[in-house]
């Protein structure tokens, strides 16, 4: 009998490493979950939720959105596509906001370029816009809401 142990196959390779994201979502998922359903509090008036924890998950397992975690903090984006570019969404981000940007924001604008975004788009609190604007950010246009 041979004692060496086969190598998996690359499709067997693939998916080892899925199940292997799809627990990584799920954990950190639940783990930054305060902060995302606050940033989403936050981020609408009244504080209404768009989005469940496990609408989240499903986003992420689908690569409809991505998660980047930190100890502290977490940052959802999301990509829009529209006729003549594509937009990196920066669409949650909650815990702290410095920690966040410090370890991510080199990945995140690579990973935006990489996709064929054209531009970085983040929608917050009127604290966001200078906290960003140190960051090569510029206020571009405001929202206005009405609760119904």
């Amino acid at each position: 009998m041979d004692d060496k142990v086969k190598k998996p196959s690359s499709v067997a390779e693939a998916a080892i490493n899925e199940v292997a994201f799809i627990a990584w979502v799920d954990a950190e998922v639940d783990r930054c979950w305060p902060w995302l359903e606050q940033a989403m509090r936050r981020g609408v008036p009244g504080g209404i939720i768009t989005h469940g924890i496990d609408d989240i998950k499903k986003m992420v397992f689908t690569r409809q959105a991505h998660l980047w975690t930190t100890p502290n903090g977490v940052a959802l984006t999301t990509f829009s596509q529209y006729p003549l570019c594509r937009i990196m969404n920066i669409w949650l981000l909650g815990g702290d906001f410095e920690e966040v940007f410090d370890i991510h924001n080199d990945a995140v604008e690579h990973f935006a370029r990489s996709n064929g975004a054209r531009l970085l788009y983040a929608q917050g609190r009127p604290g966001w816009v200078r906290r960003l604007r140190d960051r090569g950010y510029k206020e571009c246009q405001r929202i206005v809401t009405k609760t119904l």
